[in-house]
């Protein structure tokens, strides 16, 4: 049974009792056996990363030689390591991770909104503090740890409008004091320049 949720929504209200209690069971199972096939699939790549860690070159670190050569974090490898070690299970990393990701997003609404200053008469506006950064587990190096803080910068500022709705409701109608515009331009402009640099080193790199 692969209905789409949606037609298999609809379909409840055409139900009997018993055919709706047939199918969530039929349902539940096939969840279940999914997820002992993930189960075992994160068994198994934690003994195979096991293996790699263990023959990889002496000359290479860990996290460079996982950054080098697989499509995931240090910290994912390490993790799917200690499930097949039995050290942690997918059940306990996935709670682990949802809370991780309950914590940033608690931290991101906690940024400051307090106004910005002006510096002597000018048209310049200075921020009170520097950006937040969010803290990253899995990077061992600066140029690691500049990598997700310049991703999640652009992240924050690319999501920021749906971001406003989702929290004020019809923002676009608010009262807009013109330092806000002011520092909102000076921010697009080192966007811009900022995005042309990283474009050139790109094709220089």
């Amino acid at each position: 049974m692969n209905l789409p949720i949606s037609t298999a929504v609809a379909a409840t209200i055409q139900r009997s009792l018993t055919e709706l209690v047939r199918d969530t069971n039929e349902l539940y199972a096939e969840v279940e056996k999914a997820r002992g096939h993930a189960e075992r699939a994160c068994n198994l790549l934690g003994q195979m990363l096991a293996e790699a860690k263990r023959r990889k070159p002496k000359g290479i670190t860990w996290p460079a030689f996982v950054k080098e050569n697989y499509d995931f974090s240090r910290s994912r490898a390490d993790e799917l390591i200690q499930i097949a070690e039995e050290r942690t299970t997918v059940e306990k990393a996935r709670e682990g991770k949802n809370a991780s990701v309950k914590k940033s997003r608690a931290k991101s609404t906690l940024r400051s909104v307090e106004p910005p200053l002006r510096s002597g008469g000018s048209n310049v506006v200075h921020l009170k503090s520097d950006p937040i950064q969010e803290p990253c587990t899995d990077c061992s190096t600066a140029e690691e740890f500049w990598q997700r803080s310049l991703g999640n910068l652009a992240g924050d500022a690319i999501s920021i409008r749906a971001f406003w709705t989702r929290q004020f409701g019809e923002w676009e109608k608010f009262e807009t004091p013109s330092s806000l515009v002011t520092l909102a331009k000076q921010a697009a402009e080192v966007w811009t320049k900022l995005a042309a640099d990283l474009s050139r080193r790109s094709r220089n790199g």
